[in-house]
């Protein structure tokens, strides 16, 4: 979490800085590393900068709401950036260009036009856009995948968690099962989330640590009952389904296989 905070934080600062360099500049400001604009190339520099000044300053601020959601929830945080960084980019190039066509001046005499863009360019940024739509796509997957109870199963060798913080803890490695006729929110105890996800609706998953000791959670936070599985290499898991029966029967297939 304090990684993204510091990386979506500093890509604000990087642009906001743009930002006032646009503004003050009295050269024409240019878009990419290494590329020039020339004074000849903008009939009005001064708005000219201020229009590139807003823009790097709007998408600066592209990233800021991945910081405030990552504090509610890391994988929103995360999607949050994404889409800053990567499907943002299009809106920021398409705006550039608007930008230097409202400003630029018309070719002298003599002097000709430039040259359309090669169609390698094209495929180019076609392939950055479908690239990026599916790393949204993925994100998307994986915050849903986050947000939905996940699959658990019993059997001889142990319980099988499979999806986000997925995990299969051996039967011999579990000392005791408790099924608790509370919701996690009236246990309390839980404390701050280390690595994982919650401030969504009800949802809490991953790695929790508090007066309950560092635990991995697969919860519902207002569902009952809550089962815990205490593990003898210390670190317990709790467990509670969107539909209490679900719980209920899990502690039973979990306490059948430990011979409870």
């Amino acid at each position: 979490m304090s990684v993204l905070l510091i990386v979506g934080g500093a890509m604000a600062l990087i642009f906001g800085a743009l930002a006032l360099w646009a503004f003050r500049s009295r050269k024409p400001v240019h878009f990419r590393s290494g590329s020039v604009v020339r004074p000849e190339e903008i009939t009005d520099i001064p708005a000219y900068n201020r229009a590139c000044g807003v823009m790097f300053a709007l998408y600066g601020a592209s990233f800021l709401p991945s910081c405030l959601l990552t504090l509610i929830n890391v994988a929103l945080g995360v999607t949050a950036f994404a889409l800053a960084a990567t499907a943002g980019v299009v809106p920021l190039v398409v705006a550039y260009k608007r930008i230097y066509n409202k400003y630029k001046a018309a070719p002298a005499d003599g002097v000709e036009a430039p040259a359309p863009r090669p169609m390698a360019v094209k495929i180019a940024y076609g392939l950055g856009i479908a690239l990026s739509l599916a790393l949204v796509a993925g994100l998307a997957w994986l915050l849903g995948s986050g947000m939905s109870d996940p699959a658990m199963t019993v059997d001889g060798e142990g319980l099988h968690i499979s999806g986000v913080y997925g995990l299969t803890v051996p039967l011999g490695n579990i000392t005791e099962v408790t099924l608790i006729e509370q919701s996690i929110r009236q246990i309390g105890g839980l404390g701050s989330r280390v690595n994982g996800v919650g401030g969504i609706g009800d949802v809490l998953k991953g790695h929790f640590s508090g007066s309950l000791g560092n635990t991995l959670v697969f919860l519902r936070a207002d569902s009952s009952p809550t089962l815990r599985v205490e593990r003898a290499d210390g670190g317990d898991i709790y467990i509670s389904f969107a539909n209490g029966e679900k719980t209920r029967a899990l502690h039973g297939e979990l306490a059948a296989a430990l011979g409870r």
